[in-house]
This record gives C-alpha cells, structure tokens and sequence, in this order.
C-alpha cells in the first residue's frame, strides 16, 4: 500500500539506525508535532537552530549520540550550508511537500498549517487521488476534504452561512493560494455575487454583522462565538446585562472544555484554546459584577483541567517548537529574527516594537477593543507567541529584546540592564550600525514628551518598553478584579477625564507618521494568584518572585521543593543556561504569604504564557 505525507516523512527515519541524521525541511513538515512526540518515541533528540553559534552548543550539550540515543538536526536551508564535519557524518534527507505528496500540487499545499496537513494525510489514507491533480482539482479537493466545503452551484446560502460559522469556531484560516482560489470560485457562483466574501471569511463579527443586515438566519455558533463574543471582548466598557455576561462566559468556557478534551492537542489548538480562556478570564473577573456561583465553580473547574493539560504539553513540545522561528515566530525570542526576516524581505521597512511589559492575552482583547472604536484606521494581524520559562521579566523581556534563549544570556539573569546593549547586539549581527538602533523605556504620564528618536529619520529599528500594564498587575493588591478595573480607568476614565492610555496611542500615531511599521507584544502575561508560603533561601536564590524561583545549585532546589512538593523543577530543556534550575508552583499558587492573593506572572498557566503578538498599520 502507498504511503503518503505524514507517514511517509515517518518512514524515512528509521530507529536505531543513524546516530546523526541532518534533514531539510523547507517546507516545515518536522513542524508538526505529533510527527515530532513519534519521533522522540523513537528515542530521537531533535535539533532546529539555524544560528550557527546556537547550533554548535546545542550539539555539544548532546554528545555523545549513537543508533540507541540518536540526534536529528533540522534546516531549512541546503543541506551544505550546514558545518562541513556535520555534512560529512550525518545521514542526509530530503523532505519537500511534493514527495510527500506526490499526487498534490505542492504549492497548494504549502499554505495548509500543521493541524490541515494531518488532516490531508487521514484523507488520503483512505480516498487518495488516482492521478495527479493539477491546481484547480487540488484546491477542490483540499477544500472537501480538510475543510468539508465543496464550492459548486450546489452550496446553498444557508449552508455557506453554515460552514463558515463552524470555520469560524474552529479558528482556523484558509491562506495564500488556496484562499484566493475559493473566493474565485465563490464569486462566479450567482447566489454569492453581491457577498462581502472576503470579510466574511476572514472576521467572524462582519459575518455575524452580515447575516444580521440581511435578516439572515444566525446559527448558533455565529450567534454565539460572532456577537456575543465581539461584545464580550469590549464588556469592560459597556454596559452589558447581567444575563449577557452570563451567556458569553458559558459559551466561552464550553469551547475551551471541548477543546481541552481532545485526545492531541497542538499549538494550533492551544491558541484557539488561549483566546477562548482569555475571554472567559475577562467576564470572570469583570469590575462589572461577579457571574453566579455555579458559573465561578464551573470557571475554577475547567481552569485546572485546562492547567493540567497546558502543563503537560508545555513539557513535551515547548523545547521542540523553540526550533522553529521562521516563517512564524513561536516563542518570544524568535521576534527579532522574524522581524529581521521581514526587513530582508522588504528593504527599507522601519520597525517599532512596542513591548506592553505584563500585558496578558485578556488584557489586549480590552485594549483592542477599545483602540479599534477609537482608531478606525488602524488594521490589526495577530499571532500568538509562547514566553520564556520560567516568563519573570528579567528572563523573558531579555529574550525577547536579544533574540536569543536565556542559555545566551547566562550571565544576566536577574535583571534587565543589559537589554539596550542585547537589542543593539542582535542588529547590528543583522547589517545594522548602532546608531541605527534604538532601546527606549517609555514613561507613564499624560505629560511626558514624546522621545526625540521616534522622530529620527536616521533610526531603523527601535524598542520602546512600557511598564504601566505590569504596574497595575504590581499594584493589583485586591486580586485579578483590581487589576481589571485599573485597566478600564486607564482606557476609559470618568467622564471629563482625559484617558492615560491617550499618551500610548499617540506614540504609535506618531510611529506611524514617520513611516514605521509597529509590532505590539508582551513579554508575559499574569494570574490571580493564592499564596503557599515563602522560601528562606537568602543567597542561595539568584532570582526571587512570587510565581517562579531561581537556582544555581540543584541540591538547592530539590530541598526548597521537598517542602514545596506542589511545584515544578523546570531545568535542562536546551533553552535554560547549564546549571539554572527554575521551580515553579503547579496551578495558581505563589511564593507569598498562605493564603494571601496577588496578582503575578513567573509560572506555567496559559495565562502566562502566551501571549499576543500585533502588527498594527494605518490603513
């Protein structure tokens, strides 16, 4: 029987075989995760780093490898730009899209993510195709059967409704060639020739707002993951009925339930995951008013199911997806590489990146909202990116500022005063002077000035850093509904009163004036949090905060964990410097006072740790 995809990229790493087997991967297809959690079962170490220096020390820390422990390394390069010793001991493989699968067009292909090419390989499991199909019979046939809609006279308006509400639930995106090969298609059927297709496609709340226009039937899950979750995401600043919120959160937690009962859950699902957390987050903590108390039971409830299973993924798969950069960033230190990217790409782009220090994935949805009434203009593509563990601010904003994991800055670890010195390092690797870069931390007053170097024109590439989220998660003594009301006042004050975020917006206005364009991110995010108790370590710590501790000595940390045995000892992922020990409190505990709530970031919750990363242009 013929293998494909999947599968066949399996069959070509036979176990106990190789001790070192170098692969390119143009194509990402060594992104998916389930292929790499078989490929460890198989006992293979995995290594995707396309930094040369990063490369050499990620091998040496896996010396010696053989047939019983053996090491693949990744590229998606040649093979030959590889280290000439490596290129001459290793097995060499080829993997491309069009061998894997040969009766596809590969290009076509190409712009299915991780999750739809699993799906393409079940189905051809079962119905592959008995000839080689060109462009228009693949994108047919990718559209059947990876996303169940056949575009022919037959769709009716209904079912269209239909399929795009469900497409829509899945928070899933049809890209590139495929997506424009669907609207073609859509657009000459008559029934769809005055659509909005595109919007409708791409915004959940334009169709929601289409069907409303035309009187057209709304589905449940449009009616309930369009509207009400369009309406959740600005519930902090309107005034919605105590049923309402009722609903959105019910409808928000019931996604991530079901999606958390999944048997595989990948990145691609986690953010989907991510986003629905997040929404119920806001309602559940809204200075509006508390839900009933069955709702919170039911919130706290699938909030430790949702820990659990986060936990045991970030185990498995956050080290592994720290090797892949390019052409999506998954973790925070990947953004200035992909920015890089971007300017090779596009010679001449500006880039400002505007870092919102603690701003959670609940946090945007407010300000989004908010940004979006206010600025019409502004146009907004979002991802989702993982912060560092153990996601402190010394730790991940270092990250994130040099473009390297924390083994490449062993030696500030506890603080953030090497970051202008990181930010101007990794630029100027990338072909750019010093005096092209800049590093700004920005204040936090209404009155304040607006930095002499965002009106440079000599500057290409600029940091600017707030701390005003992370002061309201600081200050929020009263718990995660303090820091929520402190974020509406700062977004939309007493009537009268000029709004302090005004201060903000006119940064990236002015960014904008002067040609640049501007990525919005985080470098964690925060939870509420209990109190378990507080370790006297004294010099023995070489970081202390309330979600995470930080070790140099691992008899050190296993004493302080033996009497904290609720906690993880996170160490050796190839990420972390030799010799650091990070312990972190399981679920939604702290290193304070028991019993006593704050607000804080360090750990491992989704909340933590992944956060939104945002271009914003001026349409």
């Amino acid at each position: 029987m013929k293998t494909h995809g999947l599968t066949k990229a399996l069959n070509l790493f036979p176990p106990h075989t190789y001790s070192l087997t170098l692969v390119s991967d143009p194509d990402g297809v060594l992104a998916d995760e389930e292929l790499r959690a078989r490929l460890i079962d198989r006992g293979f170490q995995i290594i995707g780093e396309n930094d040369s220096v990063a490369l050499r020390y990620a091998i040496q820390r896996l010396q010696p490898f053989s047939g019983e422990r053996p090491l693949i390394v990744i590229t998606d390069g040649p093979l030959n730009t590889l280290p000439y010793d490596l290129w001459q001991q290793g097995y060499h493989v080829m993997l491309s899209l069009a061998e894997l699968f040969p009766s596809l067009t590969p290009r076509l292909v190409g712009q299915l993510d991780v999750t739809q090419r699993r799906r393409l390989d079940s189905a051809l499991a079962e119905d592959p195709p008995d000839h080689h199909y060109g462009t228009d019979e693949t994108a047919a046939y990718l559209l059947k059967v990876v996303f169940a809609l056949t575009p022919d006279r037959r769709l009716t308006p209904a079912a269209l409704i239909q399929w795009l509400d469900d497409y829509h639930k899945r928070g899933e995106a049809i890209s590139g060639k495929l997506r424009d090969w669907l609207l073609q298609r859509l657009r000459k059927l008559p029934a769809f020739a005055n659509w909005p297709l595109a919007d409708l496609l791409d915004d959940c709340a334009a169709l929601a707002a289409f069907c409303e226009e035309r009187g057209l039937a709304l589905p449940g899950n449009i009616r309930e993951h369009g509207v009400a979750l369009d309406r959740t995401t600005a519930s902090s600043f309107q005034q919605q009925s105590e049923r309402d919120r009722r609903v959105d959160l019910e409808v928000a937690l019931a996604d991530v339930e079901s999606r958390i009962s999944e048997l595989t859950i990948d990145w691609t699902v986690w953010q989907a995951i991510a986003r629905s957390w997040a929404q119920a987050t806001v309602i559940r903590y809204s200075p509006e008013g508390a839900p009933e108390a069955e709702q919170i039971r039911r919130y706290e409830t699938i909030r430790s199911r949702l820990d659990e299973r986060f936990l045991t993924w970030l185990q498995t798969s956050y080290a592994p997806l720290a090797g892949r950069g390019l052409p999506t960033p998954h973790h925070l230190h990947h953004i200035p590489r992909w920015l890089a990217h971007q300017r090779e790409s596009q010679p001449g782009i500006r880039h400002a990146l505007l870092v919102l220090d603690g701003m959670s994935l609940g946090d945007w949805t407010q300000i989004r909202a908010v940004w979006e009434k206010r600025h019409p203009t502004w146009a907004y593509t979002e991802k989702l990116v993982l912060a560092q563990v153990p996601s402190v601010t010394a730790i991940s904003r270092q990250a994130l500022v040099s473009g390297q994991p924390p083994r490449g800055f062993a030696g500030s670890l506890a603080d953030n005063h090497q970051e202008p010195r990181a930010w101007e390092s990794f630029w100027h690797h990338h072909g750019l002077p010093v005096s092209q870069v800049i590093h700004q931390l920005l204040p936090d007053r209404l009155d304040a000035e607006y930095p002499p170097a965002l009106s440079s024109r000599r500057t290409q590439t600029i940091c600017l850093v707030s701390s005003v989220i992370d002061n309201m998660v600081h200050g929020a003594t009263q718990g995660a509904t303090d820091q929520q009301a402190t974020l509406q006042v700062w977004l939309r004050p007493e009537e009268g009163r000029m709004q302090r975020s005004a201060w903000l917006e006119g940064v990236i206005q002015r960014l904008f004036d002067f040609g640049y364009t501007v990525v919005v991110t985080s470098d964690h995010g925060h939870t509420e949090a209990v109190g378990a108790g507080q370790p006297r370590e004294g010099v023995l710590v070489i970081s202390r905060s309330k979600r995470a501790r930080i070790y140099q000595s691992l008899d050190v940390a296993r004493e302080v964990q033996a009497t904290y045995p609720d906690t993880i000892l996170w160490h050796d992922d190839g990420l972390l410097p030799d010799g650091v020990y990070a312990l972190m409190p399981r679920g939604r505990r702290a290193f304070v006072t028991t019993g006593s709530l704050v607000v804080s970031h360090g750990g491992l919750t989704i909340d933590e740790m992944v956060v939104p990363l945002v271009t914003i242009a001026r349409s």
